[in-house]
């Protein structure tokens, strides 16, 4: 994920190089977004990271249940309540 107007981090010195070093990598351009786009525009990066999120989980092994490790770390807990 990177806004096409970033100035703080080009987008061609960064996820335009890193997406071709990350075999299967995807990289979701948000046109005339910034550095700030998770902030500015929370609900559409939120929508598109919960979407990615569910895409993999079946690839993953993932069930619809969360199991108790996965809640063992402040990551886990994020991701369970952004997933359900």
């Amino acid at each position: 994920m990177h806004g096409e107007d970033d100035q703080i981090v080009p987008i061609a010195g960064s996820a335009l190089l890193a997406a071709k070093l990350v075999k299967n990598g995807t990289l979701k351009v948000y046109p005339g977004l910034s550095h700030g786009m998770c902030t500015t525009h929370a609900e559409t990066i939120n929508q598109d990271l919960l979407a990615f999120i569910g895409a993999w989980r079946p690839a993953l092994g993932q069930s619809d249940t969360v199991n108790e490790t996965s809640d063992q770390t402040p990551l886990g807990r994020n991701l369970r309540a952004a997933i359900y």
